[in-house]
């Protein structure tokens, strides 16, 4: 029975997601792709700081690199959000 949260991004009967859901999706997306079991999605960062880097997209002479990376991949802070 589907609950009308308003929420964006629910579980298929519209409850909010936790980590386990994501989790547990984000498993049978990897394991789809022929990527295996041991993907989180955490590591869905890393790959985007790599491709941002090979792009070009934070010059060399921007002063702090590691900094301006940092911005770009940090979570906002909750209040933010909503």
């Amino acid at each position: 029975m589907w609950h009308d949260t308003g929420l964006v991004f629910t579980t298929t009967i519209g409850t909010m997601l936790d980590q386990h859901n994501i989790r547990r999706g984000f498993r049978q997306i990897t394991r789809a792709a022929g990527l295996g079991d041991e993907w989180v999605p955490r590591e869905l960062r890393h790959i985007f700081v790599s491709i941002v880097l090979l792009a070009g997209a934070v010059r060399s002479w921007d002063c702090y690199p590691a900094q301006v990376m940092s911005r770009m991949t940090t979570t906002p802070a909750p209040s933010f959000i909503k």
